[in-house]
């Protein structure tokens, strides 16, 4: 339920009922639009994400289902054998070329990656469509580590961007939590490793899988280039965002252990380069706000990076109470 009360009707303090109710947000405001967007926004990303089924490519012998319990997402695992097989019926058609190659054309640079990886990168692409349509899929989380050119960094990069929720390495909570965000906030977001400067007191993530459109599908891609996947060989293509210094961030997650969700509002700082920092092709540096201990906002691997401002990240908490989760964050 939403509550939209109005200050200057009450002439008291707010009723505690209304602040306190389980499943319920209250708004006790002057006219503020941005606060009822959220909480609507809120409301339709809980039913349309309790509709949606993840698929999961993994170590399975053969399918199974499983309901999540929080936010009701089917969760569907096929055998990593099917994605496979599909990979390898694509043929690298002069269509699939063309498409890859002028992809190749948009990055500012090529770093040691071979034209033949790029080709592959959009087999996979199509690989990772056509199993999604087979078994009707909203997102996807794919055991890619040791795929070799299977791997599907650029597909899921430019999935990402299209709205598509596409999650690194078999992870079904950060699917989760991307597909939780296309609904929120109608935007692609960065799936990343998190490590933390202690001496800065900043954050830091990487990965390899990061949308292009940060800021929304037709808003603009960020610059990018391409650098080679960095854990194993083959030197598959996987994609260098370069992000905005100053742009407003804030990184999100959906723990269903714990049945919390975490959101943490900061500033960009920038992309550090690949010889002074480690880690994945993808790399952002941000300040967090109000944090004495950058490390204290850990909370699990894989969490997402979002470009937003703090009222679009106070939708996750708006989220949070009325999905009955525990909010844990600093907005």
């Amino acid at each position: 339920m939403i509550v939209y009360h109005p200050v200057g009707s009450s002439h008291q303090h707010p009723p505690k009922g209304l602040m306190d109710a389980p499943n319920m947000q209250y708004i006790h405001s002057l006219e503020n639009w941005e606060a009822l967007e959220n909480a609507m926004s809120a409301t339709s990303a809980k039913k349309l994400i309790s509709q949606s089924r993840l698929l999961r490519v993994t170590g399975v012998r053969e399918l199974t289902q499983t309901i999540d319990q929080n936010l009701g997402v089917e969760i569907v695992a096929v055998p990593a054998e099917e994605y496979n097989a599909l990979f390898d019926s694509i043929q690298p058609d002069d269509a699939l070329v063309r498409e890859a190659m002028a992809f190749k054309a948009k990055a500012t640079a090529v770093i040691d990656v071979e034209d033949k990886y790029f080709v592959e990168g959009f087999r996979s692409k199509k690989a990772v469509h056509d199993i999604m349509k087979r078994y009707g899929a909203d997102g996807i989380t794919i055991n890619c580590l040791m795929l070799k050119e299977r791997k599907p960094c650029i597909g899921f990069s430019l999935n990402n961007s299209a709205l598509i929720p596409c999650g690194c390495e078999d992870f079904p909570d950060s699917a989760m939590s991307l597909m939780l965000g296309t609904q929120l906030f109608k935007r692609g977001g960065f799936l990343h490793n998190p490590e933390f400067d202690i001496d800065r007191n900043q954050y830091y993530g990487s990965h390899c899988t990061c949308a292009l459109e940060l800021n929304g599908p037709g808003k603009g891609e960020k610059p990018f280039r391409i650098r080679p996947f960095t854990h194993q060989l083959p030197k598959t293509a996987a994609i260098d965002v370069q992000m905005t210094p100053g742009e407003r961030v804030f990184l999100m997650k959906y723990v269903p252990g714990g049945k919390m969700i975490f959101a943490y509002a900061g500033t960009m700082v920038g992309s550090p380069e690949i010889n002074t920092a480690g880690g994945c092709a993808t790399r952002f540096v941000m300040d967090v706000d109000k944090i004495e201990d950058v490390c204290s906002i850990y909370h699990g691997p894989h969490p997402i990076m979002y470009c937003g401002d703090v009222m679009e990240a106070k939708r996750i908490k708006v989220f949070a109470k009325l999905a009955g989760l525990e909010f844990v964050g600093n907005v």
